[in-house]
């Protein structure tokens, strides 16, 4: 990415959009009567990981092409990352890529998929708290 500060803020908040339509995903599926909640459980995931990323970029920190949501949200200044709940993402992490395989991860119930995205959420708010258009 870029080791300078997003101080248009227009990158950070395109990451911010494609977050919140994340979580728009998740909230469709969780409200279907499809039963799909492994995907609410992938956008979820995709969502906390795209707030840290937007995170990343307002704060002009280069980043690696990863998933791993301790590893990206590790990489935000202390002064940053205290909003993003780690225990959270380490919940959301494992949906990035095994969530999509039947073999991979149990098939979660439709309370811990509403949990889930709740989590993912609160990375969402927490980023858009930090990344305030001027």
């Amino acid at each position: 990415m870029t080791d300078l500060p997003d101080t248009s803020g227009s990158t950070a908040q395109s990451w911010l959009a494609k977050a919140s339509d994340d979580l728009a995903i998740a909230d469709l599926v969780l409200n279907s009567e499809i039963g799909v909640e492994w995907a609410a459980c992938f956008h979820a995931q995709q969502a906390a990981e795209k707030a840290v990323k937007a995170m990343l970029v307002h704060l002009g920190i280069d980043f690696p092409k990863s998933h791993r949501l301790d590893l990206l949200a590790g990489l935000l200044p202390e002064s940053h990352d205290a909003g993003f709940d780690i225990a959270a993402l380490t919940d959301l992490a494992p949906w990035a890529v095994a969530g999509r395989y039947p073999e991979d991860i149990e098939n979660p119930t439709e309370i811990e998929a509403r949990r889930l995205v709740g989590l993912a959420r609160a990375a969402v708010q927490h980023a858009h708290q930090q990344i305030a258009p001027n």
